[in-house]
């Protein structure tokens, strides 16, 4: 389908995941696609690295400038004593903006790999040869109800997240599930099912470990009572500076504890008892300070290497973090200074 318009995919799939994680806080949820996206933009001439860049900059930007996530805005409106949702109008604009960013980016990337190969990221790191020359397999109807039950199963994904509560473990048992019901649908047998099954379980591992790692970082720092003192020592300089420079400074606050906290949530938590208050001393409004927290934690998920979903796509896709750095940080850079000019121009429009 996208084979005369390869650049679609690009568009239509940072899209669709930068509104996931705007409008319903999806993050984790992106796992399963990394397989999906990668043999598809290795199929399309593309690499491994595009295939990341959609899932990651689509997930960075929906959180960045989310327009009623739950997990990320809504609490933090809350804890700021200001109306859910409220701001929707300013957050919208900034959600194009910085969409167009990142399109920009990811498209002059795949294009030049598209053009030259040589000029990828990781040329050095083959993919599968059966994703570079696809076999033309004609549509049949095993292949129909596999595709239709995936189908389901995302939907069931987005149904129990959102109305039953799910997590981790329901949305592990509901792909094992999948996996075995489709296995059996394409008529591999029980003993082939269950190898394939354990080859793939196999090459998850890592990521499991350094989910796990990453996770550990943030028990650390958060039982240890460190982050505490690590809030109330960079946040203190704010209150000695002007409106402009403080919400600049918020963001630069949220942005460097983010590495310390990458769970939104968390963080919002953390954080915005601080800076709601912080942000009535310093001549801002507590919307802008809000936009603020967004900034700083929302895009610098894509970069710092204790978020647990980042590092699961970058090994699941196998690029190395130190090849994702040189990707990302020209992006990272034009969101710190469109981000930084986007929140003194909501302190002069007086923001609310």
């Amino acid at each position: 389908r996208f084979g005369n318009r390869p650049s679609l995919l690009i568009v239509g799939g940072l899209l669709v995941f930068s509104f996931g994680s705007s409008t319903i806080g999806m993050a984790e949820e992106y796992l399963p696609f990394v397989p999906m996206l990668l043999a598809l933009c290795v199929a399309l001439g593309y690499d491994s690295m595009t295939a990341v860049g959609i899932l990651c900059i689509g997930y960075g930007t929906g959180y960045g400038v989310a327009i009623m996530n739950p997990f990320t805005l809504i609490i933090a409106q809350n804890i700021s004593g200001i109306e859910e949702t409220s701001g929707m109008g300013y957050r919208l604009v900034l959600w194009a903006v910085f969409l167009a960013i990142g399109l920009h980016h990811v498209l002059r990337y795949a294009n030049k790999v598209k053009k030259d190969p040589s000029k990828s990221l990781v040329a050095d790191l083959e993919p599968d040869a059966t994703h570079k020359n696809p076999e033309q397999i004609p549509l049949t109807g095993v292949h129909i109800v596999v595709l239709a039950a995936v189908g389901l199963a995302l939907a069931g994904l987005i149904w129990g997240l959102k109305t039953m509560d799910w997590y981790l473990v329901e949305m592990g048992a509901l792909f094992v599930g999948l996996a075995l019901i489709l296995g059996l649908v394409s008529r591999l047998g029980v003993d082939r099912t269950a190898r394939e099954f354990c080859s793939g379980a196999a090459e998850l591992t890592t990521t499991a470990l350094l989910i796990g790692f990453a996770r550990t970082i943030q028990v650390v720092l958060d039982d240890g009572r460190i982050i505490d003192t690590i809030i109330h020592g960079i946040a203190g300089p704010l209150q000695s500076v002007g409106a402009h420079a403080a919400a600049v400074g918020m963001f630069a606050v949220q942005s460097v504890f983010n590495l310390f906290v990458p769970s939104g949530s968390g963080q919002a938590y953390i954080t915005m008892p601080l800076m709601a208050p912080l942000s009535d001393l310093v001549g801002v409004s507590r919307q802008v300070a809000v936009l603020a927290y967004q900034f700083g934690d929302g895009f610098t998920n894509i970069l710092v290497p204790t978020n647990a979903v980042l590092i699961g796509i970058l090994t699941m896709a196998k690029v190395p973090y130190e090849r994702w750095l040189r990707f990302i940080l020209p992006f990272m850079i034009k969101v710190w200074i469109v981000g930084a000019l986007a929140l003194v121009v909501a302190v002069m429009i007086g923001y609310e």
